[in-house]
């Protein structure tokens, strides 16, 4: 009775034998990442902040440097400043100054980290093209930095700019925030967004091409996540679909082409720029969106990683290094189980589970962050103080792949022949042992 107790609880078992524990880590791990312009950072579980690309007063970092920052809990890349949200709710900031947007109360540039005035209790951050945005808990949003197209949102143009915080008029429960080139987003918490700024090719979203110095709502709704971009935009709906709007010159748009039918424009230039949020053809279960400086970039459900638009210096990572622009999204090849994008003018950041960084496009600056030419696939970024995964025996049976429609019916039957394998084992190895029980039991010779 014993060794059928035994087989009884084995073969019970059985099924948390192909339970393993997830794959080795990088360490630290890199848990956000931040491009824009040339400029790429990343931010480690550990609070430090890891900067290379341009990063300000003409320096070039070619690989991963550390910035004398700690306890950071959030990191955002402007055209050549960078902003950090520190553990306490503070804000801090570092690179070029020249309107304000380190938000220090100087117009001087700084290489280290500097805090920016006025700000506690601060949930989010964003930067753009010389402009800063700040999310307080209390919904309201805060801005400073170049006000030459009325970015900064309090209803008049500055072309000194402000270099402290003021706050973006007429504004309340917001929950998201975007800094565009020389326009902003901000969403509120049933999906509406709002924007205000710079609104040439229609950026802004509202159906025409007027700056606007105060928030007015823009054509999208029921909004799950928004990246402002450079002279377009990318919006994440609930339902998981991507919209897209602004400048189409480079099929940015994921419209099919640079015409847009609907509106009756028949070929390229400022006639193929759309003014109101229009689908993006072909993707659906996405998260989260990227917008480049003429391309696009949105991440799926399932980790894998879209791109569509200019290709100029291999910034979609389809392994093609210059040209074959792309009017439809296309899956990055040898890319998955990416958990976070973000886009610069010409080059790609992705975030994989394990916490590695990869990269892919112009490395005109260092902003790949290997000291290599610019590459048209993604590699791999590594931060000085990172650990690569320790090596691990292989497993009796490895933990089968969820099925796909593609290769579902594969990797079920692999599954189930590794299954029946690891239980027949157990079978015979429990049977030799109850033999033995029996053999050795008193009275038996």
């Amino acid at each position: 009775m014993r060794g059928l107790r035994l087989i009884t609880l084995i073969l019970a078992s059985a099924p948390l034998l192909i339970l393993l524990p997830p794959a080795a880590a990088w360490s630290p791990a890199a848990v956000s990442i931040a491009a824009s312009n040339t400029t790429s950072v990343a931010l480690l579980d550990d609070g430090s902040v890891w900067q290379w690309g341009y990063a300000g007063e003409g320096v070039d970092l070619l690989v991963p440097q550390k910035v004398d920052i700690a306890t950071v809990r959030q990191i955002a890349a402007g055209y050549g400043h960078v902003l950090a949200l520190k553990s306490d709710g503070t804000v801090w900031a570092w690179g070029d100054n020249k309107y304000g947007q380190l938000g220090d109360g100087s117009y001087n540039d700084s290489l280290a980290p500097v805090q920016v005035e006025g700000l506690r209790g601060i949930t989010a951050i964003s930067a753009g093209k010389d402009v800063s945005l700040a999310l307080k808990s209390d919904g309201t949003v805060w801005a400073w930095g170049s006000n030459s197209y009325g970015q900064v949102g309090e209803g008049s143009i500055n072309y000194e700019g402000t270099n402290v915080p003021i706050p973006v008029n007429s504004l309340s429960n917001i929950k998201s925030i975007s800094a565009g080139s020389s326009h902003c987003f901000a969403v509120q918490a049933d999906g509406t967004a709002w924007a205000w700024g710079d609104n040439r090719h229609g950026v802004l979203g509202d159906g025409t091409t007027e700056s606007r110095f105060t928030p007015v709502r823009s054509k999208i709704y029921n909004t799950k996540s928004l990246d402002a971009g450079d002279m377009h935009a990318l919006a994440v709906l609930e339902d998981g679909n991507v919209w897209a709007w602004g400048y189409n010159y480079y099929g940015q748009l994921g419209m099919g082409g640079t015409s847009l039918n609907d509106q009756g424009r028949v070929y390229a230039g400022t006639e193929s720029d759309s003014y109101n949020p229009d689908i993006v053809r072909g993707l659906s279960d996405m998260k989260s969106v990227a917008s480049g400086g003429s391309y696009s970039v949105a991440l799926a459900d399932n980790g894998t990683v879209w791109t569509w638009g200019s290709n100029t210096d291999g910034q979609l990572g389809t392994g093609i290094p210059g040209g074959a622009d792309m009017t439809s999204p296309v899956m990055v090849s040898g890319l998955d189980d990416v958990v976070a994008i973000d886009a610069g003018m010409y080059h790609t950041l992705a975030l994989k589970s394990d916490g590695s960084v990869w990269a892919w496009g112009s490395n005109a600056e260092g902003q790949i962050g290997n000291r290599s030419a610019s590459t048209a696939s993604p590699v791999l970024v590594l931060m000085p103080s990172q650990i690569p995964p320790s090596p691990t025996p292989t497993p009796i049976i490895a933990a089968s792949p969820q099925p796909t429609a593609e290769n579902g019916p594969n990797y079920m039957l692999y599954g189930a022949i590794g299954l029946l394998a690891v239980i027949a084992v157990i079978v015979v190895a429990a049977c030799l042992m109850l033999l033995r029980t029996r053999r050795n039991a008193p009275g038996k010779k």
